[in-house]
């Protein structure tokens, strides 16, 4: 099974989902592979789509 999940840095629902989607790929992680997607919402959260590019860039740069 595919988990997609699409989410904002800022979003506090983005945030409360996380542990359920951890212990879900920590108990069936031979099933389950979770798939994120960067889905700033600038109406809502201005900050956020620069975060999200910090954290590409930092991944990019292997420092994550």
């Amino acid at each position: 099974m595919i988990i997609v999940e699409c989410s904002d840095f800022h979003c506090p629902f983005c945030t409360r989902v996380l542990p359920t989607l951890t212990q879900l790929a920590t108990q069936d992680g031979d099933h389950v592979q979770l798939v994120w997607r960067d889905f700033p919402i600038d109406q809502l959260h201005p900050p956020s789509r620069q975060a999200q590019e910090a954290a590409r860039c930092a991944h990019a740069q292997g420092t994550c």
